[in-house]
């Protein structure tokens, strides 16, 4: 986890360096593709090699892969990489002065809401397949495999959406998919509407959603970080992002255990129609002044 991590900084200071503005939505677009299919070999089609071959042979391949990944990023010299405002040490304090941004209050509360409706959905959207009594062969391939994909579709889309009506639009149209995704999850849960093709209908909605989403917070993130910052600044937003998700994530575990799936629908239907509520008039100030 921590290659990991500081491999995600490095990409993400790349991609806010290497795209303009109008250009960053299609950077993040390709990066969260690479996400989805990513989680879509390792989650799926891994997992079915691994039955074939075992974990030796399956984590040797896999490290020649990443060792073949590195090929590209050892040949690549672009100096339009260095940051404008060279290469300066970062401390406490500029970790601390990210906070203390003009209109960084809006930009957080932003990221904590926005997919407030569709975490505590993803995160027991396995154990509700699980009570409904399906196979973990069913729910790995409509989840990992299917899911990955509809993510996927939505990260390529998101992309040229946002690129062509703006941040704006795109945040109010996004929201309301995340309102509508838990609303139908509502419908099926509580007229018991359970069959298959119902379900991967909404896991065709909850995951394309989910890739449209990503785009565009990662988007509006890197409008927000400071010359010479951009890595730091950009996975301070995501660190918000991901700790506001573990928290709704948990509740909503607990909520499901203590009330049902119905109940937890319903509060992230109430969470998404918060959340569009606060894009709408948080865009339409932005755009006024």
């Amino acid at each position: 986890f921590i290659a990991s991590g500081t491999q995600d900084i490095a990409t993400d200071a790349m991609t806010a360096l290497s795209f303009n503005r109008k250009e960053r939505s299609r950077g993040n677009s390709m990066q969260s593709m690479g996400n989805f299919t990513g989680s879509l070999l390792g989650g799926g089609l891994l997992l079915i090699l691994y039955k074939y071959i075992g974990w030796t042979a399956m984590l040797l391949g896999l490290s020649v892969f990443v060792l073949f990944m590195l090929v590209p990023l050892f040949y690549y010299r672009d100096a339009n990489f260095v940051s404008r405002a060279g290469r300066v040490p970062i401390g406490m304090k500029d970790l601390l002065l990210f906070f203390r941004q003009r209109r960084i209050v809006p930009q957080l509360t932003f990221l904590i809401l926005f997919n407030s409706g569709l975490i505590g959905i993803l995160s027991m959207l396995k154990p509700w397949l699980v009570d409904l009594h399906y196979p973990m062969a069913h729910i790995g391939v409509m989840f990992s495999v299917f899911g990955s994909l509809c993510g996927c579709l939505g990260s390529y889309f998101s992309g040229n959406i946002i690129r062509k009506w703006g941040r704006g639009k795109a945040a109010v149209i996004y929201a309301s998919c995340v309102f509508v995704t838990a609303i139908y999850f509502v419908i099926l849960s509580y007229w018991g509407l359970l069959t298959t093709l119902n379900l991967c209908i909404g896991i065709f909605c909850l995951w394309a959603t989910y890739g449209l989403s990503t785009v565009l917070v990662y988007t509006i993130a890197m409008d927000y970080v400071r010359v010479g910052r951009e890595g730091t600044d950009f996975t301070l937003q995501i660190v918000v992002l991901h700790l506001s998700s573990m928290l709704v994530a948990v509740g909503s575990g607990k909520l499901a255990d203590l009330s049902g799936y119905t109940v937890l629908f319903v509060a992230e239907a109430a969470l998404a129609l918060a959340s569009l509520f606060y894009v709408w008039f948080y865009f339409k100030k932005i755009s006024g002044r």
